[in-house]
């Protein structure tokens, strides 16, 4: 299995579970020496190589030095082409199923005109859409909010005035790893 993102917290527990159940993880990094919380690196089934979603021949290389058949990816939101040329690469490398972290901005059917009206719903939705369009077989996960978030108010809590973008609303927080897991 080829996981790009594994510093990040969903990447980590995708890695980490599929190692659990005996896969051998290959671990697409832009940079191969960054450290990995919670991973054991002596672990022979774990093995770091160079790949970065941005350039397409690296993606593919990856792939191909792998043999990976499936693929854990992010939505990359600087991507010009919604990663279609990622995609591209995934599939002529030898993927033949991919799961893409995208979010719960994106409702129904990612090609629903609804989902191109603001940016994030159509960073993901075009991003889905270009994984669908790539024929790739893919489960597309949408969480909703990720405890971790709650980080972004450090610095209001230390001054004792946090403001909440939607104070109203309720919602269960998820933590990535229980993302990463599934």
């Amino acid at each position: 299995i080829l996981i790009f993102g594994p510093t990040g917290a969903v990447g980590r527990a995708a890695a980490i579970e599929a190692h659990r159940r005996g896969a051998h993880i290959w671990l697409a990094m832009r940079d191969t020496s960054k450290a990995i919380p919670g991973l054991d690196d002596s672990d022979p089934r774990y093995t770091r190589l160079y790949a970065d979603l941005s350039e397409p021949s690296t993606v593919r290389s990856a792939v191909e030095e792998s043999g990976a058949t499936s693929a854990f990816v992010y939505t990359l939101f600087s991507s010009p082409d919604a990663m279609a040329s990622s995609f591209a690469a995934l599939k002529a490398g030898g993927i033949t199923y991919v799961v893409l972290l995208s979010s719960f901005l994106v409702q129904g059917l990612a090609s629903d005109e609804k989902n191109m009206q603001s940016f994030l719903p159509r960073v993901h939705s075009s991003t889905e859409s270009a994984l669908y369009v790539s024929a790739i077989p893919y489960a597309a996960l949408r969480p909703w909010y990720f405890n971790s978030n709650v980080l972004w108010y450090t610095a209001g809590i230390k001054n004792s005035a946090v403001d909440l973008l939607y104070p109203e609303l309720k919602h269960d927080y998820l933590a990535p790893s229980d993302i990463g897991i599934v």
